[in-house]
C-alpha cells in the first residue's frame, strides 16, 4: 500500500511527463475538448434553411450595428491623415515658419508613427474588448490631433506628431 506522499510524487512525475504546466488543476484547460463543446446547440432541431435564415438575421444585425460606426471611424481617420496636407495649403508652413524640409520631416514622422502604431493597436484590440478599446483609441487619437492643431512652432508640431 503506497503512502500519500508516494502517490503525490507519482502524480507529479506523471504530470511532468505529460508536459503540463505548473498551474493548479482547477486552472488548467482540458486539451482534448474545446471550450464550446459543453454549450448547447441553439440551432438544434432546425433545418438547413432555417439555420441559414438565422445566420442571415444575425449577420444583418451585426452589419447594422457595426458598419455605420466603422465607416465613421474610417472617415475620421482619413480626414485626420489628410488634414496635414490641407493645413499646408492653408498656410501651415508660413504660420509655423517652416522650411520645405521641415514640413517633409513632419510628414515622414507622422506617417511612420502612424504605420508603426497601427499593428500595435490591432494587437491591443485582440487583448481588450472592442467596447473598451475603441473609445480609448478614439479619445487618444483626438487628443493627438487636437494637440497638433494647437502648436505654435515646428518643434511643437514635431512633438505632437
Amino acid at each position: 500500500m503506497a503512502s500519500a506522499v508516494e502517490k503525490h510524487s507519482d502524480a507529479a512525475s506523471d504530470e511532468r511527463k505529460i508536459g503540463s504546466n505548473d498551474l493548479p488543476e482547477h486552472h488548467r484547460l482540458p486539451t482534448d475538448i474545446s471550450a464550446t463543446d459543453n454549450l448547447p446547440d441553439p440551432d438544434a432541431g432546425l433545418s438547413e434553411a432555417e439555420r441559414a435564415a438565422h445566420d442571415r438575421k444575425l449577420l444583418w444585425k451585426l452589419d447594422i450595428k457595426l458598419i455605420p460606426w466603422l465607416s465613421f471611424l474610417y472617415l475620421i481617420s482619413f480626414l485626420d491623415r489628410t488634414n496635414i496636407g490641407n493645413a499646408k495649403i492653408d498656410g501651415l508652413q508660413q504660420d509655423l515658419h517652416m522650411t520645405n524640409g521641415q514640413y517633409s520631416a513632419t510628414l515622414s514622422i507622422f506617417f511612420v508613427s502612424y504605420s508603426v502604431f497601427e499593428p500595435l493597436t490591432n494587437v491591443l484590440l485582440k487583448r481588450l474588448r472592442p467596447s473598451i478599446f475603441l473609445p480609448i483609441i478614439m479619445v487618444l487619437w483626438g487628443i493627438c490631433m487636437t494637440s497638433m492643431g494647437l502648436v505654435h512652432n515646428y518643434a511643437g508640431l514635431m512633438t505632437a506628431v
